[in-house]
């Protein structure tokens, strides 16, 4: 099985029946991929939407197995605050099963809700996505600043 585009470590096997919502931040295409199980891909993207969140499904060659994968645009603040609020109203809506929240080789198992933790979690995604839209940004400003240059005359 593939993991198609995902760019993070696996984690660790789930237990089975577990709902699992990973994370892989993409700094240089201003998006969040959330990988999620079937049964709460729906809610998750109604609950992204509702909050005022560019959301939808993606399409990823070589992706398949378990796992559905949503897309967020992250043009400021505002989408983290989206992601966070998405998460804690999917987490609180299904305190009776067990959840797992993924990045990379960092995993946070719920049975029910912590504010604090998911918190936790989502701190080093944040993290990673702007560290790489920096990386990004500087890539397309040398890229810009080279195309600028006058072409060599011949004389």
């Amino acid at each position: 099985m593939t993991n198609g585009h995902d760019m993070t470590p696996p984690a660790p096997p789930a237990v089975p029946g577990t709902l699992r919502l990973r994370l892989d931040p993409w700094g240089t295409h201003s998006e969040v991929k959330l990988r999620v199980s079937p049964e709460i891909a729906v809610d998750l993207l109604r609950e992204l939407k509702g909050a005022g969140g560019d959301a939808g499904e993606r399409q990823e060659f070589g992706a398949m197995g378990e796992l559905i994968v949503l897309g967020l645009i992250i043009r400021d603040n505002g989408g983290w605050m989206t992601l966070r609020t998405a998460i804690e109203a999917l987490a609180n809506r299904n305190k009776d099963k067990h959840i797992r929240l993924e990045f990379g080789e960092a995993v946070l198992e719920m049975d029910g809700y912590s504010a604090k933790e998911v918190e936790r979690l989502l701190g080093p995604v944040r993290e990673s996505f702007d560290e790489a839209a920096t990386r990004w940004q500087q890539f397309a400003s040398q890229q810009q600043d080279t195309s600028e240059l006058e072409p060599p005359t011949s004389e």
